[in-house]
C-alpha cells in the first residue's frame, strides 16, 4: 500500500514536472521572438561580437512591437547570440532598475516578475548560492532569471543613485550542448 502511494506520488510530481518543460519547450523563446531564427530574419542588428562559433548583436525591436515590454515593464537591452550557423541560440533581456542605494525597488521588481513566470512555468530551481537567480529547464530550452546589484553612481542632479539589472536568458539546450562539448 505504501509503494503505490509512493508511486502515484511520484509520478504526478514528474508528470508537473514534465508539463512545466513542455510550457518552455512550447514557448521556444521570449513572444514571437523564437530560438533557431537565421540572423537574416533581423534589422538593425549591432554585430557586438563575431567569432568563430558564435556572433553576438544588440537588437532593438520596432517601436510598436510587443516584444518592448516583460509583462507591464519596459526592456532596457535584447542582446541576441546566434550560433555557427547564424540560428538564434540564445536571448538575453535586459531591465534596468534606478534607484536610491539600500532601496527594495529591484528586489520588489523581481519578486514580481519571477512570481508572474512561476504561475506560468512552474515553481523554478533555485541556487541556495543566490536567491537572486533561478532556472527553468526544458528538454530544448532553457530559462534564467537573475538579479544582479550594480554599483551606485552621481546621476545629473548629483544625486547618489543604484543601477540595477534584471536579466532573462533564454537558451537552446542544444546550443549549450554543443559548446561544452567542445571544451571537453
Amino acid at each position: 500500500m505504501k509503494t503505490n502511494i509512493l508511486t502515484i506520488i511520484f509520478l504526478m510530481l514528474y508528470s508537473i514536472s514534465n508539463a512545466q518543460n513542455q510550457e518552455l519547450d512550447k514557448r521556444n523563446g521570449f513572444k514571437s521572438l523564437k530560438l533557431g531564427t537565421n540572423i537574416d530574419q533581423f534589422q538593425d542588428l549591432e554585430i557586438t561580437s563575431k567569432k568563430k562559433d558564435e556572433t553576438s548583436a544588440i537588437w532593438t525591436p520596432s517601436i510598436d512591437s510587443e516584444l518592448n515590454n516583460l509583462f507591464n515593464d519596459k526592456i532596457d537591452l535584447f542582446t541576441l547570440v546566434f550560433d555557427k550557423n547564424k540560428n538564434l541560440s540564445k536571448i538575453l533581456i535586459k531591465l534596468i532598475v534606478k534607484g536610491k542605494n539600500g532601496d527594495r525597488t529591484a528586489k520588489n521588481k523581481y519578486d514580481l516578475i519571477k512570481g508572474k513566470m512561476t504561475s506560468i512555468l512552474g515553481k523554478p530551481k533555485t541556487n541556495p548560492k543566490n536567491p537572486n537567480l533561478v532556472l527553468w529547464k526544458g528538454t530544448k530550452v532553457k530559462m534564467y532569471l537573475s538579479l544582479k546589484y550594480e554599483t551606485g553612481k552621481m546621476n545629473d542632479e548629483d544625486k547618489f543613485i543604484t543601477l540595477h539589472s534584471i536579466d532573462v536568458v533564454i537558451l537552446s539546450s542544444d546550443g549549450l550542448k554543443e559548446k561544452i562539448s567542445k571544451g571537453f
